[in-house]
């Protein structure tokens, strides 16, 4: 077979928008029609007809022309769902009888995309998997997401050696692209593991949202508790009573970092030797006298 040939252009777009959104991405990959047969497995189960690229999303960029039957362009806002669409595109493309592409293709576009959409998704790659997260909780079709001040958050609560507790927390939080409209909601433990929680929220001013959470009066040394905050988009009307999830739940955890207090070790003791009691000593003094009365008579004889 002769030398395999992939062209793959990546083009970002150059509004000043677009690195904060990642909206305007673009890649393409274009592979070489197969002079022969290859079966490839790049994690997608092989396909005998020609793979098409993804369809756009609701928020996709405007699309330039229909993709070839061995070609996946992605023009799209950087989403874990539009970003393994593309992904799901390239194995396909390369199970296909018409299309050839070199068996390390798979990892080589998941790096590409794993860079262009470096801001906002975290994607880890192997030779026949793609991972992503969204770096600020974003749902997978979302570019909504958030970002918690852990600095800022317990610099006004105080928990002792005693377990006892005092202040509050003053929950900060960056927005990372903002809808009208959203709130956000944080929880916080009363105690470590309970499933009551204290909770509060806020609308956020665009880029910027915090509410005040009241620090729990106990909290034993050594332990913690969990908090959580989201972006919601609340109820609008008198008879709907949830809440639309924005985001995932973004994590904190406030600790008292004092040791516990250990009662101290008692150690079990080993019992003193018993002494043995003392041999009397009258019977050997009468024996030997005795001893020496029979020498003294088998003397005299």
């Amino acid at each position: 077979m002769t030398g395999l040939h992939v062209a793959v252009a990546i083009l970002l777009c150059s509004c000043s928008d677009a690195s904060r959104t990642g909206s305007g991405r673009r890649v393409s990959t274009l592979f070489k029609k197969k002079a022969m047969k290859r079966s490839l497995t790049l994690g997608a189960a092989p396909s005998s007809a020609p793979a098409s690229a993804p369809e756009a999303s609701p928020m996709a960029a405007p699309a330039g022309g229909p993709a070839g039957p061995c070609e996946c362009n992605f023009q799209d806002m950087c989403t874990c769902e539009s970003a393994l669409a593309h992904l799901d595109c390239i194995s396909k493309t390369c199970a296909s009888d018409e299309c050839d592409c070199p068996e390390v293709q798979f990892s080589q576009s998941c790096g590409q995309i794993a860079s262009v959409c470096k801001p906002m998704l975290e994607i880890s790659c192997t030779p026949k998997q793609a991972l992503c997260d969204g770096k600020f909780y974003q749902l997978s079709s979302s570019l909504t997401g958030l970002s918690i001040d852990l600095e800022k958050l317990d610099r006004d609560a105080h928990c002792g050696a005693s377990g006892k507790c005092t202040g509050k927390l003053e929950v900060e939080a960056v927005i990372h692209n903002f809808e009208k409209g959203m709130q956000m909601e944080c929880f916080l433990e009363e105690f470590p593991g309970s499933k009551g929680k204290t909770h509060c929220s806020s609308t956020p001013d665009r880029d910027f949202a915090n509410c005040t959470l009241p620090m729990p009066k106990q909290l034993p040394p050594g332990d913690k508790l969990e908090g959580w905050c989201r972006l919601v988009d609340p109820p609008k009307k008198e008879n709907e009573t949830l809440s639309e999830r924005l985001t995932h739940d973004a994590p904190f955890y406030i600790f008292n970092h004092h040791k516990a207090i250990e009662p101290p070790k008692k150690f079990a003791e080993a019992a003193p030797p018993k002494t043995p009691p003392a041999k009397s000593s009258a019977f050997g003094a009468q024996g030997i006298i005795t001893l020496l009365i029979m020498t003294v008579a088998a003397l005299h004889l």
